[in-house]
């Protein structure tokens, strides 16, 4: 079973969320610890089209820290987003991820 947390403030053109996830499991081979992840992002809202970002993630098992540029274009076509960014992993375990 997994229960969390997601916390979002809005201040000036920024805005931040936090993530806190617990899990247990249950049933007969389950572990009786209990795992949490953590997520926070920190967004620049400087226009629509761009908004650098700053992300930090960890769970048991690797940490990672990045920054990220996203947007939203609006053309005759639709809407389109992009996120573009890298990840770097904080512990051996953790590779350098390019998103």
């Amino acid at each position: 079973m997994v229960g969390g947390l997601l916390l979002q403030k809005e201040f000036g053109q920024f805005t931040s969320i936090l993530n806190l996830l617990a899990e247990k499991e249950f049933g007969d081979n389950a572990e009786s610890e209990i795992e949490g992840l953590f997520s926070a992002q920190l967004r620049w809202r400087m226009q629509p089209s761009l908004e650098p970002t700053l992300e930090v993630y960890s769970n048991e098992y690797n940490s990672s820290l990045g920054t990220l540029a996203n947007g939203k274009f609006k053309t005759d076509a639709g809407k389109f987003g992009y996120s573009l960014g890298v990840l770097w992993g904080l512990d051996d375990d953790t590779p350098d991820v390019l998103r």
